[in-house]
């Protein structure tokens, strides 16, 4: 691999992971709008100071509550459902260190690569770009 590629792949990297950063942030802007406009109490202020996972769920119980459930409250679900499934990376890229891991074939000498995240305390090594 030459340098200027593996400098190309470095920038590339670092422009999936801000983007992976700003738009999880949208998707926490958005369970703060949903709260102050979707409840018909006045709970923004105290639910406000819910973490992310507790704000999806409270959204999810108030939205799921409601009925009948409209398709696009059903999409929103299952989206809002995902997201907290995705949390959990988002958190390990936001409070990891990134890292490449590099493997060189000892017979051919090819090069393969694998952007991961390894957690500070120890623990798994996720993969987050094939």
């Amino acid at each position: 691999m030459k340098l200027q590629q593996h400098l190309q792949e470095v920038q590339e990297w670092r422009s999936v992971i801000g983007k992976a950063i700003v738009c999880f942030g949208e998707v926490e802007l958005v369970t703060y709008q949903c709260l102050a406009h979707i409840p018909s109490d006045k709970i923004s202020e105290t639910s406000s100071r819910l973490g992310f996972v507790n704000r999806v769920d409270l959204i999810i119980e108030i939205l799921e509550g409601r009925q009948p459930v409209s398709e696009p409250v059903e999409k929103f679900v299952k989206l809002l459902k995902r997201a907290r499934q995705l949390a959990s990376v988002r958190n390990d890229i936001a409070h990891n260190p990134v890292m490449l891991n590099m493997f060189v074939h000892k017979a051919t000498g090819d090069i393969s690569l694998e952007h991961c995240v390894a957690p500070a305390r120890g623990g798994r090594s996720q993969s987050v770009v094939d």
